[in-house]
């Protein structure tokens, strides 16, 4: 098998944008000669059980969250839906269909790496060891493996606002000697966190981190585990006052099985050598670790012990250099750092920088469709950096209300709902194409090189949901969700002022995908289970719809000719790149493929959703199909 199964999948970025030739004469004030003013009524109709989510009761007692459907304030019984639900649905697929920029992203997060078992790992383990020959206690020459990783303190200079890593000596220990066991004993089990860890050790050494040994210089030793010899420096306890005795601060990281026996053991520090972490690098190591703890729930809280409010003294972490990691790199410059040697290794590109490389420029340099519909911020307002000055929307969406006096709703069930998570490289990057049964050799992930984004992520509506009364595998962690029923149907109006008739017509084209028979918008929560497929469609009929021409107020007949203007001005810009006709473009051809329905959702949706299934598909090197059937797609 060469590919795995998900609910979501990608439209591959463009590598062209779409700027309009009008986009410096966009006002408010100054209507353009063909501008029109209005609103359109429109409809949604639930063809699946539809879960918009209102007010959330946390879980108690070992029983499931419960989410309810969205209703008008101090009116429980009158469910909406949102206008920003709506708007938020038809600026992605606008975003695609015009060929905008992939906007809408946490611009400056850097995802990470730590692969020990899959097909990413010698990636990995090239960036953290290095072989090298070196003599063991023998004095033979051999093949020894190196960490690249360093040690140090890390402290917090509160006149220059700069967190700093002190450089230090790093050895090795038998746990066993610092709990008083025997040799080669464990005394933690497997999955042990590292603060329970330290709990333990604090008890028997008094409360201290501190205790006295022997460090020689390191050596190859022979790893009989792994059967090869590891260049490191095994310390032994000591007495205050004996021969070559040294202070060293006793190191705990976390237990991943039962083999591991030996710590960590920091000592003789360096200040002169004290060296400056980047913002930006602390900033992407707290958020890599604060996910990963989320995650990992109560098993994993080791940076939460260390940097829970308070700037502790001389917090112990494992770094990289530059001089580690790349050539001509100093020494003296911290290029990533973490809580255990194996850490995880950040990007060396933010997610806005990946765009960036991408569209072969920043975000702030062009203007696309979808910021002059539904506008922007100032840069400086958020991480995006959308552009010099801010853009007024020109387009608001009314909440939608049921069409009927009385709304039935009900429980649909009980579900894990967990996120997908970007660092999962398989499928939200692009990768090579699979050798037919066998998986990719080599995967790309976030600290390869020139890595690239898979594009805008789209559930796929689903024929059918999971039975409703689907046993939950894991009830306190699951969430009981509330929905109306399919054929439910909602209306609304959207207003818009001074739109041309080509951005009228994006909007129109978005709400039904051009008329693309059977395709569907997702909306809601549980839409990997096949929950929220919707239909919407404009009203052109009904008393509430209106369109005038703004510069001289007289009503437009027909509304809908604005798609032709807008189809008519994609597909002339498209065949100017030379890239042909624009409906048959890559990017709507997979847009309207993930708007057609797939077969019944599972009451399991991820083929990968537990660690060792998440594993089999790395070690087997299985990517995720693209929608229209390759492995991924550069376009």
């Amino acid at each position: 098998m060469s590919d795995f199964q998900s609910p979501y999948n990608f439209v591959s970025l463009s590598s062209h944008v779409f700027e309009p030739d009008w986009k410096d004469d966009v006002s408010h004030d100054l209507p353009f000669e063909d501008g029109l003013s209005g609103q359109i009524a429109y409809r949604l109709t639930a063809i699946r059980p539809l879960v918009v989510g209102g007010s959330r009761r946390s879980s108690k007692q070992g029983e499931p969250a419960k989410v309810a459907f969205v209703h008008r304030p101090g009116q429980p019984n009158a469910v909406v839906i949102p206008g920003s639900s709506i708007r938020g649905l038809l600026r992605n697929v606008v975003e695609i269909a015009s060929f905008g920029r992939m906007r809408l992203v946490h611009r400056g997060r850097r995802l990470a790496l730590r692969d020990l078992g899959g097909k990413a790992k010698d990636e990995y383990i090239a960036k953290i060891t290095a072989s090298e020959q070196s003599r063991d206690r023998s004095g033979r020459s051999v093949t020894a493996f190196r960490s690249r990783v360093s040690a140090g303190f890390l402290n917090f200079d509160a006149a220059r606002g700069m967190w700093r890593i002190t450089p230090c000596e790093m050895g090795r220990i038998e746990a066993a000697d610092l709990m008083g066991l025997q040799q080669n004993t464990a005394p933690w089990a497997p999955h042990t966190p590292a603060p329970a860890k330290y709990k333990d050790f604090r008890k028997a050494n008094g409360g201290s981190d501190e205790l006295w040994i022997i460090a020689p210089e390191a050596q190859a030793h022979l790893s009989h585990r792994l059967n090869k010899h590891i260049f490191e420096r095994r310390c032994a306890l000591a007495k205050e006052g004996e021969q070559g005795a040294k202070r060293a601060r006793v190191v705990l990281t976390g237990q991943p099985n039962k083999l591991k026996h030996r710590e960590f053991v920091f000592f003789d520090p360096r200040p002169d050598q004290a060296m400056d972490v980047e913002p930006s690098l602390f900033r992407a190591t707290a958020e890599i670790h604060v996910e990963a703890e989320k995650a990992a729930g109560d098993k994993l809280q080791t940076w939460k012990f260390w940097f829970d409010g308070v700037h502790q003294p001389d917090i112990p972490v494992f770094w990289l250099s530059e001089a580690e990691v790349s050539r001509g790199g100093r020494a003296d410059a911290v290029h990533a750092f973490g809580l255990s040697m194996m850490f995880r290794l950040p990007a060396r590109r933010t997610v806005g920088e990946m765009l960036d490389a991408h569209y072969g420029g920043p975000s702030k340099a062009s203007t696309d469709l979808p910021e002059l519909i539904f506008g922007r911020l100032p840069s400086g307002l958020d991480e995006g950096g959308l552009g010099s000055e801010g853009l007024r929307s020109r387009v608001s969406i009314s909440m939608a209300e049921p069409t009927g006096s009385k709304v039935e709703r009900i429980t649909a069930g009980t579900w894990l709902l967990n996120s997908p998570k970007p660092s999962w490289y398989p499928a939200y990057l692009v990768q090579n194409e699979p050798q037919p049964g066998k998986g990719v050799n080599t995967y790309a992930t976030w600290i390869t090189p020139n890595a690239q984004l898979r594009g805008f992520k789209r559930y796929q509506p689903r024929t059918q949901t999971p039975p409703l009364n689907t046993p939950s595998s894991n009830p306190p962690l699951s969430t009981t969700l509330e929905a109306v029923r399919r054929g439910t149907a909602f209306e609304g109006v959207i207003r818009f002022h001074n739109l041309k008739p080509a951005e009228l017509g994006a909007l129109l084209w978005a709400l039904d995908f051009g008329g693309a028979e059977g395709a569907q918008h997702t909306l809601g929560m549980g839409k990997p289970y096949g929950f929220g497929a919707c239909s919407l469609e404009a009203l052109p009929d009904d008393p509430r719809t209106r369109v005038t021409r703004v510069c001289d107020g007289t009503r437009v007949s027909d509304p809908g000719e604005a798609v032709t203007a807008f189809t008519a001005k994609m597909d002339a810009w498209h065949r100017a790149q030379g890239a042909g006709a624009w409906a048959d473009s890559l990017q709507v051809r997979e847009l309207i493929a993930l708007a057609l329905p797939a077969g019944p959702a599972s009451a399991t949706p991820y083929a990968a959703a537990a660690p060792a299934a998440f594993a089999d598909v790395k070690k087997d090197g299985r990517v995720l199909r693209a929608p229209l059937g390759t492995a991924s797609r550069r376009a």
